[in-house]
């Protein structure tokens, strides 16, 4: 199972990984309500899942480099950007069409 991150709010969802050194296979940051993305400014390769709101695959983008302006997808109501090879690893075969489960989980505070 990857972990996510939701990102909630205007800045959260802006800034997405921006300023990060890096972000670890098998980690990610899910971006509700949001269905282009950006990687101008990202320091690494990642892996792109767009969902819609079902949480179906609409478009999958693995390795996607750094430096692109804009990748979307049609109808995407999410987008999950996740350290690149989460999807080859965690998802062997994942293709579009297929339906995902996010669960929240929570994190007691002590």
């Amino acid at each position: 199972m990857a972990t996510v991150t939701r990102a909630d709010g205007f800045w959260a969802k802006n800034v997405g990984v921006l300023g990060r050194a890096a972000l670890p296979v098998g980690t990610g940051l899910w971006l509700p309500g949001v269905a282009s993305v950006h990687t101008v400014g990202v320091r690494f390769a990642l892996d792109l899942l767009f969902l819609d709101t079902e949480y179906q695959a609409i478009k999958m983008y693995p390795e996607t480099p750094p430096g692109r302006w804009l990748v979307r997808a049609g109808g995407a109501r999410h987008t999950l950007e996740l350290g690149a090879g989460t999807l080859a690893a965690f998802v062997p075969g994942a293709r579009a069409g297929a339906c995902w489960h996010l669960e929240r989980i929570s994190v007691p505070t002590c």
